[in-house]
């Protein structure tokens, strides 16, 4: 599990909130790398490098859709071994940032940059969702979770879900 404050602060940032290149032409919202992949697109990029944020042309991959992107994330986060450590702090997503940090952005500020935007925009309060339907799944005691839940309130969760447009 990755925790949705973390998938939806990761897309803002990466994503410079749906605006990059790589994102409007190519669907990839969290910057991620091509690997082996033959949906590949080499573009223009700033890496930290050596203690300096330095221009570079990098090889990320392309997605045919939001959707398709938002799924290999989930599959990345949840399935590859360099995030394996992480994968048992998905509760608490702070501690899961910092785990994932080194491995997934070069920038020495990533925890302190996705922080910001989770506390800022409140995303933190989707988890409390996410934890405590993982919790009644596995036969826990939800309730603490549920609370939490609650103290958001179900009329917030409905207005964030709506779609007025």
């Amino acid at each position: 599990n990755v925790p949705p404050s973390v998938t939806l602060a990761q897309a803002i940032l990466e994503s410079g909130w749906g605006r990059s290149q790589l994102t409007s032409k190519h669907h990839n919202l969290f910057g991620v790398k091509a690997g082996a992949s033959d949906q590949k697109v080499r573009m223009p990029s700033r890496e930290h490098m050596w203690g300096k944020l330095r221009p570079s042309r990098q090889t990320f991959r392309t997605y045919e859709s939001n959707g398709e992107s938002i799924s290999h994330h989930a599959r990345l986060m949840g399935s590859d071994r360099r995030y394996a450590h992480a994968r048992p702090l998905w509760a608490d997503w702070h501690a899961f940032v910092e785990a994932i940090a080194p491995r997934y952005a070069s920038s020495p500020k990533y925890v302190e940059r996705i922080s910001e935007i989770v506390v800022l925009y409140d995303l933190n309060r989707w988890d409390a969702l996410t934890v405590a339907a993982s919790a009644a799944d596995a036969g826990v005691d939800a309730k603490p979770w549920m609370d939490l839940a609650d103290d958001w309130g179900t009329d917030a969760i409905a207005d964030a879900t709506t779609d007025d447009d």
